[in-house]
């Protein structure tokens, strides 16, 4: 997926969206609002330093306006990204079975974050586009067995 850049009016401030499969932000002089790839991140606004006066504090309705045009640009980025995986990393199976969209070619219906030791379903795993729910963790950190627990239990 290539970056795409979009110009306009929202509240009759201008602003300027951009987005590439990791992440849409969108902003202006003196601020910006990012929504990263998981499903379940939150917008995270942050006024960039720069020299001179700082700019004002956004309006928070002009903020929720705002982070729901991202959403709706965030909801392409997920299609496109999943598009590229198999469909068995998408959509479960009758046993609620996902296969990990990096490779592997193992069918598990429960799956564990390296992170925090989260256990997660497929169908939680499918529906964040494999971050973990629970920190965010990326996809390469998504396991079908919690092989790190071994090592630390006792002989």
């Amino acid at each position: 997926m290539e970056a795409d850049e979009i110009y306009g009016l929202l509240d009759g401030q201008a602003f300027h969206m951009c987005g590439d499969e990791f992440s849409v932000a969108i902003g202006a002089q003196g601020w910006e609002i990012t929504l990263y790839q998981p499903p379940s991140a939150q917008p995270e606004l942050r006024y960039p330093k720069r020299r001179g006066k700082p700019p004002a504090a956004l309006d928070p309705a002009f903020v929720e306006r705002a982070s729901q045009l991202l959403k709706v640009r965030a909801r392409r980025m997920h299609a496109e990204v999943a598009a590229d995986w198999p469909r068995l990393s998408t959509k479960p199976d009758q046993l609620g079975r996902l296969e990990h969209p990096l490779g592997g070619n193992r069918l598990a219906a429960k799956w564990y974050c390296l992170h925090c030791d989260g256990e997660h379903t497929g169908q939680a795993m499918a529906d964040n586009l494999w971050h973990c729910t629970a920190c965010g963790a990326s996809p390469i950190d998504i396991f079908p067995e919690p092989f790190w627990e071994e090592s630390s239990q006792p002989a």
